[in-house]
């Protein structure tokens, strides 16, 4: 069953219920704790219930790569009925096969006794194993957090095997971190130049705090930033963007939220900037005649990395130019800023400078 909140004004979490009927036999798993973080290393006991001639079993966990295995140990009520009946324990090497985003991991355990060597014979419900894991990464953007399935099976002195419904109790993740991705995107380097590695023209990405710390994004060959790590505070992050021979960009972002009153990050924030107009040579936040004077002296010259190179094909040429033309006279919307664009320097116009290029 799945509950819901008909207002939808709740924790937007709901408990799940399964029904089960009496003496059938299941199995769970339960962390020890209702919330982990950062570093938290938390045990989840696996649990037989209604078990009858059990002598081994294991359990399947399919672990987001969130958590890491630490160890594995009986339970302390295995641990006292072993004292107590003088058996035998032995907990099998976790075998874990890896994938992308989690990792299959198996554990086991048989039974035995000390004397006769044979196995034992368990009934009821009887906590197996204790599983030890780590929280190693905390960008997960769910505010609950639990394994992605699990299955479990155990065997009788017989040599009869019960597979069995599983269950893992959830529990709350308290994040500390964000993550950012996106593309970057300026008028003149509009990604249709699908030989052009973006990550090497010159722009500088970053978030910048409250405080004037910065989180600079790493920047792929198509345009792609991403941030990682970036701490959950109360404040807004502005994202900076420098293209150059563009706008600056600039965007306030929030990257916490508060739960219970507790500040937590958690957040995956994706986006696709707004397009920066292309010709702010000098980077004075106008676009006017001193910048389409810096791009006309320099009309003709090739090389890499050329500031008057809008688009970024190695030439200063007529279509740079352009790109002044089209947005002359204009402001930057992103920053405020007291610089007036000049129209013209005494008989110098944009239209005389465009001759250059003739």
């Amino acid at each position: 069953m799945y509950t819901y909140d008909y207002a939808t004004a709740g924790n937007p979490t709901f408990p799940d219920f399964t029904i089960i009927n009496k003496g059938t036999k299941y199995a769970t798993l339960k962390p020890e704790t209702k919330g982990v973080s950062l570093g938290s290393e938390f045990v989840n006991t696996f649990t037989v219930h209604n078990a009858k001639d059990l002598t081994s079993a294991n359990v399947m966990i399919d672990i987001p790569n969130f958590y890491n295995v630490v160890d594995v140990k009986p339970s302390q009520q295995l641990e006292n009925l072993a004292k107590k009946n003088n058996w035998n324990i032995r907990v099998a090497k976790p075998e874990i096969t890896k994938d992308l985003w989690s990792n299959l991991v198996t554990f086991a355990v048989d039974i035995s006794d000390k004397k006769t060597k044979l196995p034992v014979s368990i009934d009821g419900d009887i906590n197996l194993l204790d599983i030890n894991l780590k929280v190693i990464d905390d960008h997960n953007y769910s505010i609950e957090s639990g394994f992605r399935y699990q299955e479990s099976s155990y065997q009788t002195r017989s040599g009869s095997k019960f597979t069995l419904p599983t269950f893992a109790d959830r529990f709350k993740f308290t994040s500390q971190h964000s993550m950012l991705e996106g593309y970057y995107h300026g008028e003149a380097v509009n990604f249709e130049n699908y030989d052009l590695d973006y990550s090497k023209i010159g722009v500088n990405a970053y978030l910048v705090d409250k405080k004037g710390k910065k989180y600079s994004a790493s920047i792929s060959e198509n345009g792609y930033m991403t941030i990682t790590d970036i701490p959950a505070v109360t404040d807004e992050y502005t994202l900076v963007v420098n293209i150059p021979g563009h706008y600056q960009y600039n965007k306030k972002i929030q990257l916490s939220r508060t739960i219970d009153g507790k500040v937590q990050g958690g957040i995956y924030y994706s986006l696709y900037t707004d397009t920066a107009a292309a010709g702010d040579i000098n980077g004075d936040n106008v676009i006017d005649i001193y910048d389409a004077k810096l791009v006309a002296n320099n009309a003709g010259n090739t090389g890499e990395r050329k500031k008057e190179d809008l688009n970024k094909d190695g030439v200063i040429d007529i279509i740079d130019f352009n790109y002044i033309e089209k947005n002359f006279m204009t402001t930057n919307p992103y920053i405020s800023t007291s610089n007036k664009p000049v129209e013209k320097m005494g008989n110098l116009t944009l239209k005389e400078l465009k001759t250059r290029f003739n």
